[in-house]
């Protein structure tokens, strides 16, 4: 991955609140620490200097692939009307053979009316390779895959998810868990 270049006006904060830190004026060096915050950067002292690295992964583009950086650069269904009769939600990192089995399981028990969302989040190699495969394959329930740049974490994969859910019920499934039968209905309840 190519180095993210720092824009003027958070590296100019951040020289500012090193001189406010010099001169020992802590309210505008919290101050402009919170601006630079704000802006997506995080900065770290380091003695009388300073290191600014990106506060989430960047969101990158690539053969028309999007690999979202943190939850919030990706598109929201919150506002649109709930569809369908609910979203399963699986997070892929490892354990391809877990997915394929998680997926076509629920191809074959889940209702009419129930969506997936696989997180491929920061996936491992042949995870990342088995993904389409698994998702081609997958008969039943459509598929939406949405991917990480970098592994941001099971709480941020479900946000992911749950910001591309369309059910008015989201269902969690574990990967290494292999349904043998419906799972969704049983929650509606």
């Amino acid at each position: 991955m190519s180095r993210q270049r720092i824009p003027d006006e958070v590296l100019a904060a951040a020289h500012a609140r090193s001189a406010a830190r010099a001169a020992r004026d802590w309210p505008e060096a919290d101050r402009l620490r919170a601006e630079i915050e704000a802006a997506g950067w995080r900065i770290v002292d380091t003695g009388t200097d300073f290191a600014l690295s990106p506060a989430a992964p960047p969101t990158v583009e690539e053969a028309g692939t999007v690999r979202h950086g943190s939850s919030s650069t990706v598109p929201s269904r919150f506002d649109e009307p709930a569809t369908g009769l609910a979203t399963v939600i699986l997070v892929a990192t490892d354990w391809p053979a877990d997915l394929e089995r998680a997926v076509t399981a629920l191809g074959r028990t889940s209702p009419e009316g129930v969506s997936v969302v696989v997180v491929a989040d920061g996936p491992a190699p042949e995870q990342a390779a088995a993904l389409e495969t698994v998702v081609a394959a997958a008969a039943g329930p459509p598929v939406e895959v949405v991917r990480t740049s970098e592994r941001l974490g099971t709480g941020a994969a479900l946000n992911i998810g749950l910001r591309r859910a369309t059910g008015p019920v989201v269902v969690v499934l574990d990967t290494s868990v292999e349904p043998t039968g419906d799972v969704v209905t049983p929650s509606l309840y």
